[in-house]
């Protein structure tokens, strides 16, 4: 049942994501460098996603609800996008870029849906900055190529940076924070990443749509009975 107070909130939800990201756009440095569009593209996309699970619905919202406000805070970041002067040259990428935060978002939430907040922002964050903290243990391991690539890939920011077709472990900041931009590695292709992100999602929604065939198949005279009266 929707109450006033969670009508309020759904309605302020969005508003709190722009200013959320308005306030990110004040604090984030923008280097002057020729990655400067995609890199501050893919540090909104990363603040839209930390900005989503803090704002997301009561835990009794229906998956459908929760996928809405995945989609709502997705649209908001391609506008956001397109409206900064810094970021609107990469116009024909947003397309990209906007489905994999749809995507990641979806896949975000169903998994942790049953989490509590904190903990799913901590875990989140975590993965964002993995290829700062998980660094040392490449080197210590001499870099084999898997592990290395798997480290690469388990972060988001890897995700965002495909659709965008940035390396991003070889611009500035990263290369001076982190040892893997000096390292072998090779980043997954956009489709690999759309197609893995995919798995979650679509899954939920054939067990939701299977959920009352099933009850149909195993009692079919519930349906009888009730088509009698």
């Amino acid at each position: 049942m929707t109450t006033p107070n969670n009508r309020k909130l759904a309605i302020l939800r969005p508003g709190l994501v722009v200013a959320t990201m308005l306030i990110a756009r004040l604090l984030l440095p923008v280097a002057p460098e020729p990655a400067q569009s995609a890199l501050l593209a893919v540090s909104y996309a990363c603040v839209a996603l930390i900005a989503l699970l803090l704002l997301r619905p009561p835990l009794q919202t229906s998956l459908v609800g929760q996928l809405r406000w995945c989609l709502i805070v997705t649209m908001l970041f391609a506008a956001f996008l397109i409206a900064d002067p810094v970021t609107r040259p990469l116009f024909v990428l947003v397309p990209r870029v906007a489905i994999t935060l749809l995507l990641l978002a979806a896949t975000t939430t169903i998994a942790m849906r049953r989490m509590p907040v904190p903990i799913v922002v901590t875990l989140v964050a975590l993965f964002i900055f993995v290829p700062i903290w998980a660094a040392p243990a490449v080197e210590l391991a001499h870099n084999p190529t898997g592990f290395t690539n798997a480290v690469v890939a388990a972060s988001p920011l890897t995700a965002f940076a495909v659709a965008l077709d940035l390396d991003y472990l070889r611009t500035s900041w990263f290369y001076a924070n982190s040892a893997l931009g000096s390292m072998r590695y090779s980043y997954p292709g956009w489709p690999t990443v759309c197609l893995l992100l995919s798995i979650l999602p679509v899954a939920a929604f054939l067990a939701a749509f299977m959920r009352p065939v099933m009850r149909l198949l195993t009692n079919p005279f519930n349906l009888i009975a009730k088509e009698a009266h």
